[in-house]
């Protein structure tokens, strides 16, 4: 299962498949289906990009996606680093 949704692929070799534009929208996507209001942004995802698999989907939203969604919040606010606030606007 692991390998089949490509969860085994590094982030920087995942987001060279992706454009700058589809990134955009992608976080655009997540950001308007928040988990906290029982949104699932799955289904708006394979709509915003109906010539993606859902392998190469759930392959960038784990391996580049979080991790930069991370990273950012790490920066953002060293003093208040809370990970289970992942929803929150941070600066683009």
């Amino acid at each position: 299962v692991y390998v089949k949704l490509g969860l085994e692929e590094m982030g920087e070799c995942v987001s060279r498949r992706w454009t700058e534009q589809e990134e955009k929208i992608f976080g655009e996507v997540v950001r308007l289906n928040p988990a906290s209001q029982r949104r699932n942004f799955w289904t708006p995802l394979r709509y915003a990009f109906p010539s993606r698999r859902r392998r190469e989907l759930v392959s960038y939203y784990f391996n580049v996606f979080v991790l930069r969604r991370r990273a950012l919040q790490n920066r953002f606010d060293r003093e208040n680093v809370d990970s289970d606030d992942d929803e929150s606007d941070l600066p683009p």
